[in-house]
Order: C-alpha cells, then structure tokens, then sequence
C-alpha cells in the first residue's frame, strides 16, 4: 500500500505562491516530488510513471448513469445492470478512478490528512474524466459539508475540487 509523504504540503504551497527568482529558490531547495510516492518529478502537482501506472483509472466502455465500467461495448449509451434495475435520481456522473490502492490513499489523505495541495492535480484528473458532462454545465456547485465536519476538517473538499474544476475549458479540451 502507498503512503504519501508528509513532508510535500510546505513545499507545495510555498511553490504555488512562489513566482519568479523565489520560486526558482524553492524548486532548489525542495525539487518538485510524485504526489503519490515522493519520487523526483519534473513538474509539481505530477506523478512518477510508477505511480501513474499503478492508478485505477476508469476507461470506456463505461455506463452512461453511473460511469462504472462495463464488460464489453454495449453499444452507443451503455446502461450497467444496476443502472436498468435502480435508476439513480441523476442524470450522469463520472469518476476518474476506481476507489482502490493509491487513489483511495490519495482521497483520504485529501479529505483527512489537512492535504489541501492535492485539490489541483484531483481536480484536473475528475474534470478531464467528466469532460463530456462539463462540457453544457455553466455552474459548478459543491456539496456543503456539515459543519461539525467542517469545524474537524478545517476545509470543505468539495468545494477545492469544484474550484479546480472550474478552471477546466470543457470546449477547448483541457486546461
């Protein structure tokens, strides 16, 4: 099992309110790290290619409701068996990855490990698997957070992830 590296949250922030010489001090003192491992990366807010591989990520054919995967291609507007048989009340929702390995460590480090720096590059990976869906939405809305659950977490989740994925042009492709 992953487990991701305390020491990135001050090297991230520093590095994303850095800009121009002190940003090029911070990258020397603390060089960009793999969110999930801690390996040297290139870019901040990156995974190494070990970690990007070991990532379960969702991939057509998929169910048009839920976003499940499904055995094989059903066709245009593939419905999964519990779609048929319990329609939810939504329309459509999309997942980036299966809640397993390094993306449930990942999650929970986001939602309870006060790891705030991980909104960006999850926000990135649920708008680029949501695309279709975000591609019509003018509005982008988080699901409140209890307040005794706020007042624990000190953040709302929700709301750092629809800020992240807000940035992303559906139209345009990416962001």
């Amino acid at each position: 099992m992953s487990r991701l590296p305390d020491g990135l949250c001050l090297a991230t922030h520093l590095r994303h309110g850095a800009k121009g010489t002190f940003g090029a001090l911070v990258d020397l003192l603390w060089p960009p790290s793999c969110i999930g491992c801690g390996a040297a990366v290139i870019e901040p807010d990156r995974f190494c290619a070990t970690c990007w591989q070991g990532l379960p990520f969702i991939s057509p054919p998929v169910c048009q409701r839920y976003g499940v995967p499904v055995p094989f291609d059903l066709g245009p507007e593939p419905l999964s068996p519990l779609a048929v048989s319990d329609p939810p009340v939504f329309e459509r929702a999309r997942a980036a990855f299966r809640y397993d390995g390094l993306a449930r460590d990942l999650v929970h480090h986001f939602k309870c490990g006060d790891r705030t720096e991980l909104a960006r590059p999850m926000g990135r990976l649920m708008a680029e698997a949501g695309k279709a869906l975000l591609y019509d939405t003018s509005l982008i809305v988080p699901v409140p957070l209890h307040r005794f659950r706020f007042l624990g977490r000190r953040f709302n989740q929700a709301a750092l992830l629809a800020k992240e994925i807000g940035v992303f042009d559906a139209k345009a492709g990416g962001l």
